[in-house]
């Protein structure tokens, strides 16, 4: 089985593909840094294969779903996870910003959606193709506006792709990550004094996801275990989603932690 996972040489989408790999699928790694793109593509094993590509680019998008195509004679399973934001007010947002980001962020994952599914339909075995959205496809903190948008756009776009792909037994899911422990929330928490405290301390299950656990949720969608699930956007974020943003969890001594 050949997969396609963007934004895979770091962080959950590179816990994705390795979590592919392990379950015996060919995948493409794709991502900017050449360098860091072979590196982990070398140590995932001969299953896995790097392709630079610069996701704003319409024609590196086709580039890399002709070669995957190439490379696996089919493509079975597509995540859009490459992904960034712009911070700033909505006031002071630079419009070029707001467009690279939409480019990014929903325009790339439409395309390879609409590309990837015409290999799926071309060789009739259906497929799946996971969106990675964000709890802020749902909720806004400042300064997001171009995470948001684009965020709940995709969550959209799952819902729409879901029901065209349908017939023809393609299956399309979101998953809405919390806060996991990632370079990106490392470095964002770093900036801005005890948010990382205040975010555990909103998560009812008391402590920040690890990618290997959203990397399972994808697992699951991608398989024949979730055989009649579409469209459909599953919040993995501890429980962060159902709790009133003006309350804490209550504190205790200790979490129970119930990780395999």
């Amino acid at each position: 089985m050949g997969a396609i996972v963007t934004g895979a040489t770091r962080g959950i989408g590179l816990a994705i593909a390795q979590s592919f790999v392990s379950e015996r699928a060919s995948v493409v790694l794709a991502g900017r840094s050449i360098e860091e793109g072979r590196k982990c593509a070398d140590a995932l094993g001969p299953n896995a294969h790097f392709i630079s590509c610069d996701l704003t680019r319409k024609k590196e998008i086709e580039a890399l779903t002709a070669e995957a195509d190439r490379l696996f004679g089919r493509i079975d399973m597509l995540v859009n996870n490459a992904g960034d934001l712009h911070r700033a007010s909505v006031l002071d947002l630079p419009v070029e910003e707001y467009e690279r980001i939409h480019k990014l962020n929903l325009t790339a994952p439409f395309l390879l959606t609409q590309l990837v599914g015409r290999i799926m339909v071309r060789e009739r075995r259906g497929g799946s193709i996971i969106n990675i959205t964000s709890t802020g496809a749902a909720v806004c903190r400042p300064g997001g506006t171009t995470y948001h948008v684009t965020k709940a756009g995709l969550a959209m776009l799952t819902r729409s792709s879901a029901l065209d792909l349908g017939q023809y037994g393609i299956r399309v899911n979101a998953i809405a990550p919390g806060a996991f422990e990632t370079g990106l929330m490392l470095s964002s928490t770093s900036t801005t004094p005890g948010l990382r405290d205040q975010l555990v301390s909103t998560t009812p299950l008391g402590r920040n996801g690890q990618v290997e656990e959203l990397a399972d949720v994808a697992t699951f969608l991608a398989s024949r275990d979730s055989s009649y699930v579409t469209g459909q956007q599953l919040f993995v974020d501890g429980g962060r989603m159902m709790l009133n943003p003006g309350l804490k969890v209550p504190e205790v001594a200790d979490w129970v932690d119930f990780r395999r």
